[in-house]
C-alpha cells in the first residue's frame, strides 16, 4: 500500500458526505467539506 511506502503522519479517505471518523490509528475518513477546510487551514495558517 502507498501509505506504507510514504509513511505520512496522517492520512485521509475523502468521502462525499459530512463529518469524519477514525478508520485506523493514523487513517481518518473525512467529508469533502471538512477536507477543504483542513487544506485551507494548512495552506493559510500553516497549522
Amino acid at each position: 500500500m502507498a501509505i506504507e511506502d510514504v509513511q505520512p503522519t496522517r492520512a485521509f479517505v475523502v468521502h462525499g458526505g459530512r463529518g469524519q471518523y477514525p478508520m485506523d490509528e493514523n487513517l481518518h475518513a473525512i467529508g469533502f467539506p471538512e477536507m477543504v477546510q483542513e487544506l485551507n487551514n494548512k495552506l493559510l495558517f500553516n497549522t
